[in-house]
């Protein structure tokens, strides 16, 4: 997870990162797919916003478990 999370600490986009946390924090608990499907039903700006969200956890503003590999199915939560 740290090799896969690395990179990210430096990307993201400020605006899409408010959105994610705003919204990850009225559900409370999450996926990453089912977050990103929520707000977009498109392919071309779920994959943008996965980056922001991959920052975030990155950054630890999301949680997760991170003693578990990472994917589109991990449980996410706000923090």
């Amino acid at each position: 997870n740290v090799r896969f999370l690395t990179p990210y600490l430096l990307q993201g986009d400020v605006e899409l990162m408010i959105w994610l946390t705003e919204e990850l924090a009225k559900t409370g608990e999450s996926t990453p797919k089912e977050l990103i499907s929520a707000l977009y039903r498109d392919k071309w700006n779920q994959a943008i916003l996965t980056t922001s969200l991959w920052a975030l956890i990155a950054r630890r503003d999301i949680g997760c478990d991170l003693a578990v590999p990472l994917n589109m199915n991990t449980k996410i939560w706000a923090i």
